[in-house]
């Protein structure tokens, strides 16, 4: 019997590596998705949940965009290494790649 689960998460190479891993697994049964902004913008975080989902075959799995900014205090945008999606480019360009079957 696999977990429900909803994630919330902030997708940039940290939870979409995890994204993949909770959307491989037979133990969880993912329902749902739901993104906050993080080091990106909401538009953003929330297209990077839906590529997950469809560079996993899981395109059943609903995304909800939820909170736009922190609830106290200042967002932080730090520019980071993989670029202004948080995403690296091998993922964001991941229709002209041959993509490893997910592991059990």
């Amino acid at each position: 019997m696999s977990l429900p689960l909803i994630i919330d998460c902030d997708p940039g190479v940290d939870d979409a590596v995890m994204l993949m891993m909770a959307l491989a697994s037979d133990a969880l049964d993912v329902r749902a998705i739901t993104t906050v902004a993080g080091n990106v913008p909401l538009r953003l975080t929330s297209r990077n949940a839906r590529m997950m989902c469809q560079l996993m075959g899981r395109r059943e799995v609903p995304v909800y965009a939820g909170c736009r900014g922190r609830c106290c205090g200042r967002l932080s945008r730090q520019r980071t290494s993989t670029g202004q999606a948080a995403l690296p480019g091998s993922i964001r360009s991941s229709r002209t790649r041959r993509w490893p079957q997910a592991m059990p």
